[in-house]
Order: C-alpha cells, then sequence, then structure tokens
C-alpha cells in the first residue's frame, strides 16, 4: 500500500523539477553574462562597482528564494546602472 502512494509522489516531484529547471537556469545564466559582460565594458568607480555587485548578489538571492530573474527591483537596478536594457 505504501508503494502505491510513494510512487506518484515520487513522479510528481520528478516531472515537476524537470519542468522547472530548464528556462529558469537559462534567465539567470543571461542576467548573470549581462552583469560580467558590462561590468568589462564600462569603466566605473569602486563605489558603483561595489553597489552592482551588492545588487547582484541580492538579485541571486531573490532568485534561488522564487522570484523571476527580471522582475525583482534589485536585478533592474543593476542593469541600469550598467546601462544594459
Amino acid at each position: 500500500m505504501k508503494i502505491f502512494l510513494f510512487v506518484p509522489l515520487l513522479l510528481t516531484l520528478v516531472s515537476s523539477q524537470v519542468f522547472a529547471g530548464g528556462d529558469c537556469a537559462a534567465k539567470a545564466s543571461a542576467f548573470t553574462n549581462k552583469i560580467s559582460r558590462g561590468l568589462e565594458l564600462a569603466s566605473l568607480d569602486t563605489e558603483t562597482i561595489k553597489r552592482v555587485n551588492k545588487l547582484t548578489s541580492d538579485c541571486h538571492f531573490e532568485y534561488n528564494v522564487g522570484m523571476s530573474t527580471y522582475q525583482t527591483n534589485s536585478c533592474k537596478e543593476a542593469l541600469d546602472l550598467l546601462g544594459i536594457n
């Protein structure tokens, strides 16, 4: 009887993980690449670089909590500081 309850639960967990993994990882990777390229190309003062790094770490934390990468204020502000659309 326990196996009849365990198998559907296991299938549900595995299928939800498969659907959640693809697009979210691509968005996070695209965000990280944009920030990295922006920091390489822009000539910014030390304070602005520290602020961008802080906003980027806040963005990654918010992303890991479950928020969309491009919908949080810290992500948008980090991109705006670097002049990235």
